[in-house]
């Protein structure tokens, strides 16, 4: 889209243009976004607090950064570590019947919004999912079911759920854009919010100093039977922030992208044209797109699966926050 160039671009006279059209519209988005900041550090609005660590895994930057990669990656870990997890989302899209509303394998993503299904069908029972617009009260939920941790993937920016980490992620290639503040740039908040988190970790290639994990992608495997794809020659079919990175990965396992499908972040494509798509190259897009279309029973559709492998240096000093935090808790109650 135009507006990733002039959130990204490198600069030509008519992006410049467009951001200092939209120049006054930041500097309300600024005024009003420290004045929410304001009351909740002030008081005057409520954070609720949870008696066990709470861990934000989220962003600065509008769009896909590699968060639910690394939130599942988290979890495995955790899980390891012999600690019952729970995720909370807001469930970005999903209309659920009730809330908190827990999140089962055999969810709608209709239901439950993309990433939060993609999680359960991902990490199954290793951890309770759970979506619910007022994340605090999703919190209490998974507090109340037993949970030692929870991560909440994404909402950053949701200050009424007091947090005990903070995790910014960023993409290492596109980072922070040009700097400025929605809408005539991609940041949610100011460059100085990467100081007052606990870890910031780049997706991609280290740089500046910070953390960095590396997303490993595995060969498509078929929506129906799980066979893997023999065709070399692909349709890509993306609704993510970033595609260009989808299309990258694809190539870098020596596929072939006949056509590109591209659409809107969460949008999804019609069944009918689905359909005609798949009666020529095989369709492959990632895994965020195949919780849509996993049960419609249509042939050669492939999901590219990725994995998110972190340092063990970066694992050390997780495992010694999330004991730090433990002990606060620990102490306090």
């Amino acid at each position: 889209m135009f507006i990733y160039k002039v959130w990204y671009g490198r600069g030509s006279i008519r992006t410049k243009i467009v951001q200092l059209l939209l120049l006054p519209l930041t500097l309300l988005f600024m005024t009003i976004s420290s004045l929410r900041l304001c009351l909740y550090k002030w008081h005057f609005l409520k954070s609720t607090k949870i008696n066990v660590p709470v861990i934000i895994v989220g962003g600065i930057t509008v769009g896909g950064a590699g968060k639910t990669p690394l939130s599942i990656a988290l979890i495995d870990y955790l899980n390891r570590q012999g600690i019952k997890v729970g995720v909370i989302s807001r469930g970005y899209k999903g209309h659920a019947p009730y809330y908190p509303f827990e999140v089962k394998a055999d969810s709608q993503s209709s239901e439950s919004g993309d990433e939060p299904l993609l999680i359960k069908q991902q990490i199954g029972d290793s951890a309770v999912v759970v979506t619910d617009p007022v994340r605090s009260r999703g919190a209490q939920y998974l507090e109340h079911s037993g949970c030692e941790i929870i991560i909440c993937d994404d909402g950053l920016q949701h200050y009424a759920l007091n947090r005990s980490i903070e995790i910014i992620v960023l993409d290492s290639e596109r980072l922070w854009g040009n700097g400025l503040c929605l809408p005539a740039g991609p940041l949610r908040e100011g460059r100085w919010r990467l100081n007052k988190a606990d870890f910031v970790i780049l997706n991609g290639k280290a740089q500046l100093g910070f953390d960095n994990f590396i997303l490993k992608p595995k060969m498509p495997k078929s929506l129906t039977d799980g066979s893997p794809l023999e065709s070399k020659k692909i349709i890509a079919l993306a609704g993510i922030a970033n595609p260009e990175r989808f299309y990258r990965t694809c190539e870098s396992l020596g596929l072939e992208i006949v056509d590109k499908v591209e659409l809107l972040d969460h949008a999804a494509i019609d069944k009918k044209r689905l359909l005609e798509l798949s009666y020529g190259y095989p369709v492959v897009m990632t895994a965020k797109d195949a919780v849509k279309y996993r049960n419609l029973g249509i042939n050669n559709l492939y999901v590219l699966d990725v994995k998110a492998e972190l340092s063990a240096e970066f694992l050390q000093k997780f495992w010694s926050s999330i004991k730090e935090q433990q002990k606060k808790l620990s102490y306090k109650l």
